[in-house]
């Protein structure tokens, strides 16, 4: 049996030594590289979810939607219409020739057909600085005003009657526009009853809005004014006072 006795010198241990601490140098680096590289990883998928994310500032309710999840679009592509939750406010159309008579604090009377026997105020708050087309392809100005005091329960899109106060006569004698006849822009006439006969007579129509004409002259209030609705009436025509 032969002992072989073996001696390790300081140098060997110190290279043993060396080669182990670069090891685990290099260990140690790839690790930092590894977490560097997830890092750059999380950020970029931060970044890619923040981009794929759309955040509105206000809280609102969407309205109408453009495209569809997933579908692929152009920058600058509408996507949806958002309205925000608070401070609702009305917008209405003025024909572009009177908007001119529409001021700020403006009076505005309102109704709505989803409660027909309620009719409350507000005041116009804004009005466009620019004319547009509106849905009839006439020229007009957009102006808005809020829901205003005591207004009736209202949905978002919910059609809304507003009648703009431009002039106000008080005490003023009116009639329909479906009683009258312009025979020449800006004559009229009516037809009233006198002695079972209809009477031609021409007025003159002062403010007007939507369904009545203010009466100047031409009749009082103790004229009876006939409606011929379907029948074409005639100056002398006999008729029969129900």
């Amino acid at each position: 049996m032969v002992l072989i006795l073996t001696h390790h010198s300081n140098l060997d241990e110190s290279q043993l030594f060396y080669e182990i601490l670069c090891k685990t140098l290099d260990t140690l680096r790839s690790s930092e590289a590894e977490v560097t590289i997830a890092e750059a990883s999380a950020t970029l998928a931060e970044l890619a979810l923040q981009n794929s994310s759309i955040t509105a500032p206000f809280d609102g309710v969407v309205t109408e939607q453009y495209t569809d999840v997933g579908q692929w679009v152009e920058a600058g592509t509408p996507l949806f219409k958002l309205v925000a939750k608070d401070a609702y406010l009305i917008e209405a159309q003025v024909d572009a020739s009177d908007w001119a008579l529409v001021s700020i604090d403006q009076s505005v009377s309102l109704t709505t057909e989803s409660a027909p026997d309620e009719q409350w105020q507000s005041n116009v708050t804004w009005i466009a600085p620019t004319v547009a087309p509106n849905d009839r392809d006439s020229k007009a100005v957009a102006i808005r005003f809020p829901f205003g005091t005591n207004a009736p329960p209202l949905l978002l899109g919910q059609e809304v009657d507003a009648e703009l106060v431009l002039e106000a006569v008080e005490n003023a004698l009116t009639l329909p526009l479906s009683a009258m006849v312009e025979h020449k822009p800006g004559e009229y006439i009516v037809f009233v009853a006198r002695n079972n006969e209809a009477k031609r007579q021409a007025v003159e129509v002062g403010l007007q809005n939507a369904t009545h004409a203010e009466i100047l002259s031409g009749i009082s209030e103790n004229d009876a004014v006939i409606f011929a609705r379907q029948a074409r009436l005639t100056d002398g025509l006999a008729i029969e006072v129900e």
